[in-house]
């Protein structure tokens, strides 16, 4: 009687691994299916802000105890003039979240980010804090904004990835050093700073630094490149002391040596 019994288990085991194998991997094959849908699901394109939503910001507002003495926090147009500081600000519900930006590979398209240079380049020229001074190196910014239109109408309709929409601005930040600016949030431009102290008092202003090998130039005009003086603390010593020093980017090597 033992032997038949066990036969009978086996006959059943076998084609229950075999269907629970079979509905795993449909499981697995449709969670792929799903992930691919929602990351290359189409975002909605919005351009003004609803009552309810302005109403639903202001309400979280005030129950963090915040007090609005200037209308709304949010405007109903964000992107059209007047600009206020008000303006670009855009509730949080319109943001990515969840599986779909942990999944999706940023992109935009590049006819809708063309509309939005229109956009873009009166904000900077009240907002962004480098504009005159780029202009006053020589750079010029209707034919930068205008090379960056031609880019996009040259793509049409098509997505194409945040390093190619953005490239101008890879462009704007090598010729102006900047660790602030960051367009858009979530594709990395900003660099960050580095210090290093000299070993004497430079008789004249640098005009170039040796860092890994290979020389930067400094640009005498610009007075965030040249030497700098701080007090610097110094173990076993009563009191501070007068240190020179130099900034440049973080992505640059660490410098080694500063040329008159």
């Amino acid at each position: 009687m033992t032997v038949p019994s066990q036969r009978l288990r086996r006959s059943l085991w076998v084609p229950l691994l075999v269907w629970s194998v079979a509905l795993g991997v449909v499981a697995l094959l449709s969670l792929v299916v799903l992930a691919e849908w929602i990351a290359h699901r189409p975002s909605p394109v919005r351009s003004f802000v609803t009552a309810t939503e302005i109403q639903a910001q202001d309400a979280r507002l005030e129950q963090m105890g915040l007090l609005l003495h200037d209308g709304s926090f949010l405007k109903e147009h964000p992107f059209q003039a007047p600009w206020t500081s008000h303006s670009l600000l855009i509730p949080s519900t319109w943001s990515e979240t969840g599986i779909k930006r942990l999944l999706s590979s940023p992109k935009v398209r590049a006819d809708l980010l063309l509309a939005d240079l229109d956009v873009l380049q009166p904000v900077m020229t009240r907002a962004y804090g480098g504009w005159e001074s780029a202009g006053a190196h020589g750079w010029n910014w209707n034919q930068w904004f205008g090379d960056w239109r031609k880019r996009l109408a040259a793509r049409g309709n098509a997505e194409i990835s945040l390093d190619e929409a953005f490239a101008p601005m890879d462009r704007l930040l090598a010729f102006q050093r900047d660790n602030h600016t960051q367009i858009p949030l979530n594709r990395s431009t900003s660099d960050g700073s580095q210090t290093a102290i000299l070993a004497a008092t430079p008789a004249a202003a640098c005009t170039e630094i040796r860092a890994g090998g290979r020389l930067f130039p400094i640009d005498a005009n610009d007075a965030g490149q040249q030497v700098r003086t701080a007090k610097r603390w110094i173990t076993g010593e009563t009191s501070f002391a007068n240190a020179r020093y130099i900034s440049f980017p973080g992505s640059q090597p660490q410098v080694y040596q500063g040329r008159l």
